[in-house]
């Protein structure tokens, strides 16, 4: 039941009777929205709290074994659905387990008092194999369980002033030795995450993220920028980074994409060559009519290991996209790029090459942002694809942050110096390219600087504001 003005958070009480309202009061905004967040979402699942066959009331023990009189816990349910509600009615904070209802009458045979475990009341399985999963309404977190822990133990809480728990979506998982639920539940200890497929995801991923950043390694990335270490090194790297992409695909097809239709040993020998070409892009600046602006010296500045090791990260995921697909490596590397979940790979990594704060998650956006859009990049060739209009690629979700997109009077702006520092990254295929040649063309050099030269202006004639 809601009480008149209960949602809006409204002082003045009053029922039927009242013709009008004495105040005049404005609805507590954020109030309104906690209720459609928390409380509507509730009311859906009404048919689930409704009867009272499957109720039960819970006594709270503390880890000192008393019962805390201030912590309400009572479960339900409805068909295969559950529902376990606790809420801690003091301002303090406590921690116990939830194991065994209160005694009930039993009345389907000789009217008796009886209790049941948490097990019994929400018919948990005692498989050692079986899992539970089950979300809270309240803060959105999900958990994992062994159902048979939680059967014969019950449920170890620990909660703060007057905090609500309502554990809904109950569902059931087997260990079968693909999805190792075993390992995850003991690495989560009880936490909460936001998903715990996706947190399966990241343990199944763990090798292919260990091995990218074992490509980025720090000891690695600057032992090539001091010259000390060679282009090989960093190839076998690449090789185990590809090695252990592979593997997955073959173990679990549904994480990857299909399987490698490329040569792992030529993609490899790829990545070897934009290495070393990697080294010699500040030389590249002589080649041009014009200096370079001092972001793109920073960009491509092979002595420094934080814009080295994003450029070598680029390579690596190019390699990739030519190991699953030589005919179309910047589109598959794409796709692996989110697949795989490589963006916080590669950010780590970012961060371990001394990037601060933001800036190793916008290295990690700049690569994919160069693969998503690279038949639209500078020097990219015409006949890759239809060009689409100069700006359009802005709205990519990265692109979008990375060029400090922002709304003002319903108008929709970018910001100058870090979108002609994006344009500048996103020629980086061409730049390496024309790095690993000797005696680069002097017609590919006019044309990729006239590119760049093109994007800026475009930017610069659209004042700077989003089509």
């Amino acid at each position: 039941m809601f009480g008149h003005g209960q949602v809006e958070g409204f002082t003045e009480r009053y029922g039927m009777e009242y013709r009008r309202a004495y105040y005049d009061e404005v609805p507590d905004a954020e109030l309104v929205a906690r209720h459609e967040r928390q409380i509507a979402p509730l009311l859906h699942c009404r048919e689930l709290f409704a009867q009272s066959y499957d109720f039960r009331l819970y006594d709270f023990f503390t880890d000192d074994g008393w019962v805390n009189e201030d912590v309400f816990a009572y479960s339900n349910r409805r068909g295969g659905e559950r529902a376990l509600v606790v809420y801690h009615n003091r301002y303090a904070r406590t921690r116990g387990w939830i194991r065994t209802s209160c005694a009930y009458a039993d009345t389907s045979g000789v009217r008796r008092l009886v209790q049941q475990t948490l097990g019994e009341a929400l018919a948990l399985s005692h498989d050692a194999a079986r899992f539970l999963i089950f979300r809270d309404a309240v803060t959105g977190l999900e958990y994992l369980h062994r159902s048979r822990a939680l059967a014969t133990d019950g449920l170890w809480l620990e909660l703060e002033a007057y905090t609500c728990r309502v554990f809904l979506d109950w569902r059931e998982v087997v260990d079968d030795g693909s999805r190792t639920w075993n390992t995850l539940a003991e690495r989560l200890g009880g936490r909460g995450v936001p998903s715990v497929h996706e947190a399966m995801l990241m343990l199944v991923l763990e090798p292919v993220h260990a091995a990218l950043r074992a490509v980025l390694d720090p000891a690695l990335v600057a032992s090539l920028a001091a010259g000390t270490a060679t282009r090989d090194d960093a190839g076998d790297r690449v090789q185990a980074f590809l090695s252990a992409v592979r593997d997955l695909a073959k173990r679990r097809a549904d994480v990857t994409i299909e399987e490698f239709r490329g040569d792992v040993v030529d993609a490899v020998q790829a990545f070897e060559k934009r290495a070393d070409a990697a080294m010699n892009l500040a030389a590249l600046e002589a080649h041009f009519t014009s200096p370079w602006p001092s972001d793109a010296r920073a960009l491509f500045d092979p002595h420094d290991a934080a814009a080295l090791g994003a450029i070598l990260g680029w390579c690596a995921l190019e390699a990739l996209g030519r190991a699953y697909d030589p005919g179309n490596p910047a589109e598959c590397a794409t796709r692996l790029f989110d697949s795989l979940r490589l963006r916080g790979a590669l950010a780590e990594a970012g961060k371990r090459l001394d990037l601060e704060g933001e800036e190793c998650w916008r290295a990690a956006a700049r690569v994919r942002v160069a693969f998503a859009h690279a038949p639209s990049a500078p020097g990219a060739p015409l006949s890759t694809a239809a060009r689409a209009p100069a700006l359009n690629w802005l709205r990519d979700q990265d692109a979008a942050w990375l060029a400090g997109v922002h709304e003002h009077q319903g108008v929709q702006y970018f910001v100058k110096e870090p979108f002609d520092r994006l344009v500048w990254w996103r020629a980086l295929s061409a730049l390496l390219s024309l790095a690993a040649d000797a005696s680069p063309s002097p017609q590919a050099l006019r044309g990729l600087e006239r590119d760049i030269a093109a994007a800026c202006e475009a930017a610069a004639v659209a004042g700077y504001r989003l089509p």
